[in-house]
């Protein structure tokens, strides 16, 4: 069948603040897209549902280096401390909790992402690429673009989060 996508949230700051999509109701698939600078030197994340918890299970390439971190806060964007420079980030998110094997336990939601930083002359990115799983046992309602380490970070004005969903 035919899936139609549904524009769940479309945020646009305009003033330096937190970047979030606000709460929306669960759907099978999240397709989102977040783009802005941060507004002090730190490190990219993602949290779902406003949570920092040790809810996430990420395999990561970053800057061409593989890691596996397990019981993680957050999805680890990074970005490389850079201070008012872009970043545009990409996630897909499978929203079903999966309950046949083989496939992640009960309660585990699935994504990817891909990321990209810029410094100022544009020449140098930092970028990065993962897969993980989310296994809190809620589906993804909300989403926050954060400090790597924490769930607040403030960023720029303009920063921009947009999230469709389709069933």
């Amino acid at each position: 069948a035919a899936t139609v996508w549904t524009e769940l949230a479309d945020v646009t700051i305009g003033a330096q603040g937190q970047l979030s999509s606000g709460v929306f109701a669960a759907h099978d698939m999240l397709d989102v897209w977040i783009c802005g600078a941060n507004s002090t030197a730190q490190n990219t994340a993602v949290t779902f549902n406003n949570s920092a918890a040790a809810d996430y299970k990420n395999q990561q390439m970053v800057d061409g280096v593989f890691a596996a971190n397990a019981g993680n806060n957050e999805i680890p964007i990074y970005g490389g401390n850079i201070q008012d420079e872009p970043f545009f980030i990409h996630l897909s998110i499978w929203n079903l909790p999966m309950a046949s094997s083989p496939g992640p336990p009960v309660g585990s939601i699935g994504y990817t992402w891909n990321a990209v930083n810029f410094d100022s002359s544009f020449n140098n990115a930092i970028a990065s690429i993962g897969w993980g799983k989310y296994f809190s046992g809620n589906a993804v309602t909300q989403i926050d673009k954060s400090q790597y380490g924490s769930v607040l970070l403030d960023q720029n004005a303009g920063a921009r989060i947009v999230v469709l969903g389709a069933n």
